[in-house]
């Protein structure tokens, strides 16, 4: 059964107009830790990311981009759609930015998960506690032939991180291959350069950082191996 999104948009509005717990924040944590490439490895990818994600573009449309056949990414007008039209026939709303919920007629037929993950530099977007459990709900989804929307508030930074991590575990593409893509389909995307940073680690313990006609494609190399 779908979790019911009646009852997680109405507590939702509730909780938005009730006094909410702050949490602690460490004054001497800054947002500068989660930009800081620990090597040179990590420099050059980053620097690799942002020519191509800080190249002079377009505005993102309002609607709905497609990633892969069962993969699109949006902002909150996209899942209010889904809701509604939802003329992509999307099943599954991935949504990364609670509190705040969609409601529409459609409410009781759509599949649902979500997380409360924060647009900012030191966020962990990747780590199993967030990225885990949007994972694990895409992979059982994918048993029954699900299509997702990941939709954050505009569709460009949580959004787009889980995207490309999601694809990264596909298999099928390097990150290089995957940030063109997001890259040519919301062209204001992964600004935040913590997850960046977050992609780029993830893609070099995987070995997927780019392909081998790459020129900065360096080759796992095998235990035991002389170089």
């Amino acid at each position: 059964m779908p979790h019911n999104l009646v009852q997680l948009a109405v507590a939702a509005r509730e909780a938005s107009g009730a006094p909410r717990a702050v949490p602690a924040i460490d004054e001497h944590r800054s947002d500068d830790e989660g930009v800081t490439p620990a090597d040179e490895v990590e420099d050059r990818w980053m620097r690799r990311l942002a020519a191509i994600l800080e190249a002079p573009t377009g505005e993102n449309s309002s609607d709905a981009a497609q990633l892969t056949t069962d993969l699109w990414i949006g902002g909150r007008s996209a899942a209010m759609d889904v809701l509604a039209a939802n003329s992509r026939g999307i099943t599954d709303l991935v949504n990364i930015c609670e509190p705040w919920c969609p409601l529409g007629p459609n409410s009781e037929s759509i599949q649902y998960v979500g997380i409360e993950a924060e647009d900012r530099a030191s966020f962990p977007i990747l780590s199993d506690k967030w990225y885990g459990k949007i994972r694990s709900h895409v992979c059982a989804g994918r048993t029954r032939g699900a299509v997702f929307l990941i939709h954050s508030d505009v569709g460009a930074n949580r959004s787009a991180a889980i995207a490309a991590a999601l694809l990264l575990d596909d298999g099928i593409n390097n990150l290089i291959e995957i940030v063109r893509l997001l890259k040519e389909r919301r062209p204001r995307c992964l600004t935040n350069k913590g997850f960046r940073l977050e992609l780029v680690r993830k893609a070099r313990r995987m070995n997927r950082l780019a392909g081998p006609d790459d020129p900065d494609y360096e080759p796992r190399r095998r235990p035991g191996l002389l170089s």
